[in-house]
């Protein structure tokens, strides 16, 4: 693994907010933040060749990648705090400080210059088709259903919005959260999606009825290797230094991860990032700590092969027992951990990378690359080489498996 901070002029050096990977297009992604403007842009990929040429040479970049700019979206006129492609990526969601979701798409017209800098060429055109308003503080995350046919969003004025995409009317508008919603994610299955907010509680809602199903808040605990519990909180409060808790699904829908954890224990507040499966919301089935708060979860889109146990880990169960891995990333506040479900402990960490508060992260469709933002107005890819990550794992369909027999 490798790290790379591009010394580039993302957003005029203002605080990044949010970023995101396109779930097709190769090496496309999506970055918003302060100055109000998405930007598109695209890992390119640097060859070196062989032939012979009278032309200066050009200097590689190291890290054998450089930063290509796309398109400039400009529509909001206030901070940008979420961007998120739908599972398709022929739509962008935004949403910011002014209120207000803009659904992005791309028309025709390419390689059109701006009206303010004549030599600042955008390769695409995307303009916003939708606007939805509903809203009365800040919008901090956004969320979309496998389908795209339905939208969530959380603010700081304590609500969620469940949005029908195709005719802008609100399906639903929650109040139960009584603290900023900072993180919402939807289930994969299209069953559920959860809510995450500074009351210190997380929700589960049925995607049908859009009722609280599941409200988790404490959790029991032994006390003083005795008979008796105590409950403890398990997530933090408005006194966080974080405007955001993204949380994230793994692909098949079994697992829920989540940021901004806290366990109180004998008058330490240990930070924490918990794993939920979808049998069990009750509590979480593992706790991942840290020495900061957690902000950020992501998953990684491509499922891996097991690793092959040494003889001292023979004995050791497997964390889910599953017949493949799923790798995932943590962010805590200056800090990127990265994990996998067969084992307990980071495989991988880097720290110290920024100057200020990191803000999100997303994965690269091939897994090649993991995207982190941060507030000082910079951004830096973690590389992977070719399996290092390990061998993406190969599901045997019944056809499969009746051929072979």
């Amino acid at each position: 693994m490798k790290f790379y901070t591009p010394e580039i002029s993302w957003h005029e050096r203002d605080p990044i907010y949010t970023c995101d990977f396109h779930p097709v297009v190769k090496n496309k992604f999506a970055t918003a933040g302060v100055t109000g403007e998405i930007r598109l842009w695209e890992v390119l990929e640097q060859q070196i060749k062989p032939t012979e040429s009278t032309e200066p040479k050009k200097k590689l970049n190291p890290h054998g990648i450089e930063i290509s700019f796309i398109a400039n979206l400009k529509r909001h006129t206030k901070s940008v705090n979420i961007v998120r492609w739908n599972s398709e990526g022929n739509l962008l969601a935004s949403a910011g400080d002014e209120q207000v979701i803009f659904i992005w798409n791309e028309n025709d017209i390419k390689n059109q210059k701006t009206l303010d800098n004549e030599e600042y060429e955008n390769k695409e055109n995307w303009y916003a088709f939708k606007t939805f308003r509903g809203h009365l503080e800040d919008i901090l995350d956004l969320a979309w259903s496998r389908d795209s046919t339905t939208l969530i969003s959380g603010s700081i004025d304590n609500s969620v919005i469940v949005w029908n995409v195709n005719t802008g009317n609100k399906i639903a508008i929650l109040k139960e959260p009584k603290g900023f919603v900072q993180g919402v994610v939807f289930d994969p299955l299209g069953a559920t999606y959860g809510v995450l907010s500074t009351d210190r509680c997380l929700r589960i809602y049925s995607n049908t009825s859009n009722k609280c199903i599941h409200n988790i808040s404490k959790l029991q605990l032994p006390k003083d290797n005795s008979d008796l519990t105590v409950n403890t909180r398990l997530f933090h409060d408005d006194t966080m230094k974080s405007f955001f808790r993204r949380m994230k699904f793994s692909s098949d829908g079994n697992f829920l991860f989540t940021p901004s954890g806290c366990l109180e224990i004998e008058e330490k507040c240990i930070n924490t990032s918990y794993i939920f499966t979808r049998n069990c919301y009750s509590r979480p089935v593992l706790y991942i700590p840290h020495d900061k708060p957690s902000v950020a979860v992501s998953v990684c889109p491509i499922k891996f092969e097991l690793i092959k146990k040494n003889d001292s880990e023979e004995n050791k169960p497997d964390v889910f027992n599953l017949p493949y891995r799923y790798v995932f990333a943590i962010a805590t506040e200056d800090s990127v951990f990265l994990y996998d479900t067969q084992r307990l402990t980071p495989f991988a960490y880097t720290t110290g990378i920024h100057y200020s508060n990191l803000s999100d992260l997303s994965w690269s469709n091939d897994a090649k690359y993991l995207m982190v933002s941060s507030i000082d107005g910079f951004s830096t890819f973690l590389i992977f080489k070719q399996d290092e990550l390990g061998k993406p794992y190969e599901e045997i369909s019944q056809d499969t498996m009746v051929s072979k027999a």
